[in-house]
């Protein structure tokens, strides 16, 4: 059966004709479709190790022991952070079997693993050629503030837009299965909770979730801030964003993004600064969603690339272009037309003020703690660590 793509329209459209089932509606399947998720992964990023690597503070990146510099939050308003020195990698950002179903054996579980290798093993890639792209252009930027790529002449867009989606994608998985944002995200998808897709592998993952060790998941429960009906809500809604089979073409946490660059109410600008002095921060939300004149996202690409993304409602910016050009009333549809599904990329270079904005923003939206590539960070006071202070 065909999912279609995991919009409030059209999800709602899947779970009336059957291919989202709620809970009371689950049929035991032959869980020998299992066998695919079983992996011996306990310690599970939230942030992924690649993501960290490319903000890492250390020569070799790709070392099992790469580092990364740890701020812990002081005053979000201000705003102030402390450094609380340097840490290892492969431990931070990641949280023990957040996202197992159960446990299989001594050492084996079922977990998000392989629904999660889709978006994290090429991200490495995508950044590469998207850094490539830019470093390309920028040379002609000369004395202009900006460059408007999809104007430049010879720049493949639609190859830049394919990077784009793939990293937001990415980004946006992260922002689901951030486990500070377990309560947010379940307010925001309220209307498709204890639904499972209508396939057998994804059924046998739900069913999973009832045999979780408890005092882990009690242990999950109590540092985040949850209950354990909010916790199984959060894991079962992410396995309905990306449960994919070997049938499946892609999950609908790729059809929820691409709705929202074909939707006819939107238009889309994507604004990418890089930095060559300067690092911007990783915050331990995974992103910053905000709002501006439709949904924003604020993305750290890697320490010397940010990306914000902004899906803007095309009635706003028909109101816009209407007032500051003083076009008539009667020329509103003929505008919509060719603003609406438009998408449009303005690109910076070294906008240090810029920057600072972006810093400030990731301390605010951070639930504990954030983290960069060098020790002094540009637009916030640092304090010293404890024991930098004695």
């Amino acid at each position: 059966m065909n999912q279609g793509t995991l919009t409030p329209s059209s999800l709602g459209a899947i779970i009336r004709n059957g291919g989202i089932l709620p809970l009371f509606c689950i049929q035991r399947p032959d869980v020998t479709s299992l066998d695919d998720f079983i992996n011996p992964t306990a310690n599970q990023h939230f942030v992924s190790r690649s993501e960290q690597r490319l903000n890492s503070c250390s020569k070799d990146t790709k070392s099992k022991k790469a580092e990364i510099y740890r701020f812990s939050i002081v005053d979000s308003k201000k705003p102030i952070i402390r450094l609380e020195g340097k840490t290892q990698i492969w431990r931070n950002l990641g949280f023990q079997d957040l996202f197992t179903f159960m446990r299989t054996g001594e050492k084996d579980r079922l977990n998000f693993e392989r629904l999660f290798e889709p978006h994290e093993a090429p991200y490495p890639e995508h950044v590469s050629s998207l850094l490539a792209m830019i470093n390309e252009v920028r040379g002609r930027l000369d004395k202009q503030p900006k460059i408007h790529l999809k104007d430049l002449e010879g720049f493949d867009f639609e190859r830049f837009l394919g990077h784009v989606k793939f990293i937001y994608t990415y980004k946006t998985m992260n922002w689901l299965r951030n486990p500070y944002k377990i309560k947010e995200v379940l307010k925001r998808f309220d209307t498709f909770l204890d639904h499972s897709l209508d396939k057998p592998g994804a059924h046998s993952l739900y069913l999973a979730l009832a045999k979780k060790n408890s005092s882990e998941e009690a242990y999950i429960c109590k540092t985040y801030g949850v209950s354990s009906k909010e916790y199984q809500q959060w894991i079962r809604l992410l396995l309905l964003f990306l449960y994919v089979d070997r049938y499946d073409d892609e999950s609908q946490l790729d059809g929820f993004i691409n709705e929202f660059f074909i939707a006819p109410e939107f238009s889309t600008t994507i604004f990418v600064a890089v930095f060559d002095e300067r690092c911007a921060l990783l915050t331990d939300t995974g992103v910053v969603k905000d709002s501006g004149n439709g949904p924003l996202t604020y993305m750290n690409v890697s320490k010397n690339c940010i990306v914000a993304l902004e899906h803007a409602f095309v009635d706003i910016t028909l109101d816009r272009v209407i007032r500051e050009y003083g076009f008539d009333e009667s020329v509103r549809e003929q505008i919509r037309t060719r603003i609406a599904t438009g998408v449009n990329a303005v690109l910076t270079v070294n906008s240090y003020e810029l920057l600072g904005g972006y810093n400030n923003i990731c301390v605010k939206a951070a639930a504990l703690e954030v983290f960069c590539a060098t020790p002094d960070v540009h637009g916030v006071q640092v304090l010293k660590s404890e024991q930098e202070r004695k």
